[in-house]
């Protein structure tokens, strides 16, 4: 009797741990095919979208989130990065220089660059700070919600199985 319930518990755990690399593999296969989709189908029109929201967003910055933007430019350097998932036109990056400008106060170095990593969206990074507007930080979001979800399902399950060998 003792031995068929040791061997119980050891297929229950093996069942547990199996569901529970199946969740975690779905999971990250959702949020990869998902990546991959919005990375294909960004175009003009969403990207110019990306940029408005990311402009939008920097107006949006609270008096303390501005002083702490600026106070991570650096005292020296001045310097600021604009990443891409995308090329940016003139005009666009006029209008994230300008803004950007509003938003510090004075005039500071801009480099833009595309960076391949981002998935549809844009960021803007200092020495020790960044803001950002990507899809990537949604996808993010959902992975760990999706993850945290499975973990309290497989504990669950668990508890529930536990219960059954009892």
């Amino acid at each position: 009797d003792e031995e068929q319930k040791n061997w119980r518990e050891a297929i229950l755990k093996q069942r547990t741990a199996f569901l529970r690399d199946l969740r975690h593999l779905s999971c990250e296969q959702v949020c990869q095919i998902s990546r991959k989709v919005l990375s294909d189908l960004a175009g003009e029109k969403l990207e110019n979208q990306l940029i408005e929201n990311f402009l939008i967003q920097l107006g949006k910055l609270t008096k303390k989130e501005k002083a702490d933007f600026v106070r991570f430019i650096g005292k020296d350097e001045r310097k600021i990065w604009v990443n891409s998932s995308f090329r940016l036109t003139k005009e666009k990056e006029s209008d994230i220089r300008k803004t950007l400008e509003d938003v510090i106060g004075d005039k500071v170095e801009i480099n833009f660059k595309v960076s391949p990593d981002l998935i549809c969206g844009i960021e803007t990074r200092t020495e020790g700070k960044k803001i950002s507007w990507n899809i990537e930080n949604y996808l993010d979001g959902l992975e760990e919600q999706l993850k945290k979800a499975f973990t309290e399902i497989s504990f669950q399950e668990l508890d529930v199985e536990k219960k059954k060998t009892k």
